[in-house]
């Protein structure tokens, strides 16, 4: 009976996180990268690739990692961000991390870019934030071992976890 009875609450939890995943396509998110100004840059937009590979000497990297790109259940709104004093995008979920990064230190808002979700659910995985003071840059990898490895080597360090994203 408590065999029985663990086996139909595993099917039920299993179809419940099944049914709660969004479906669709998921939103692939392109990483650029500025040597002239140490920016990390994340769009989801093949014209702002170009463009920023074209005019505004950025190099491209890859795809990090996948949003949706539609509000679905258990996500969160994905807020681009950048500072024209620092050269810096940066990506945040908190509405209120938004206003006081427009508020405090003059950052615009340049959309949302994506849905990501805030649980660990549908085989999504941590998206690392990171921040270097130096370079005043923020970077976002879904590697530990990238994230590691940022944080030895160049001067980053670790914001926590920004959500949860799917794998490219």
């Amino acid at each position: 009976m408590k065999f029985t009875f663990a086996v139909l609450v595993s099917a039920c939890v299993a179809t419940l996180v099944q049914a709660a995943c969004p479906s669709g396509t998921p939103t692939r998110i392109h990483q650029l990268y500025s040597p002239g100004t140490g920016d990390h840059f994340y769009t989801m937009h093949q014209p702002q690739v170009d463009n920023a590979l074209k005019n505004l000497g950025y190099r491209y990297e890859n795809v990090v990692f996948q949003t949706w790109g539609f509000k679905g259940p258990q996500t969160t709104e994905l807020y681009r961000m950048f500072s024209y004093e620092n050269d810096d995008h940066f990506l945040t979920t908190s509405v209120q991390e938004r206003d006081k990064a427009r508020a405090q230190f003059a950052y615009v808002e340049e959309g949302i870019e994506g849905y990501i979700f805030t649980k660990q659910v549908c085989n999504s995985v941590p998206l690392y934030r990171l921040f270097n003071p130096s370079t005043i840059d923020h970077y976002y990898t879904i590697s530990a071992a990238a994230r590691d490895k940022a944080i030895k080597n160049h001067g980053y360090f670790s914001e926590g976890i920004a959500g949860y994203v799917l794998k490219p």
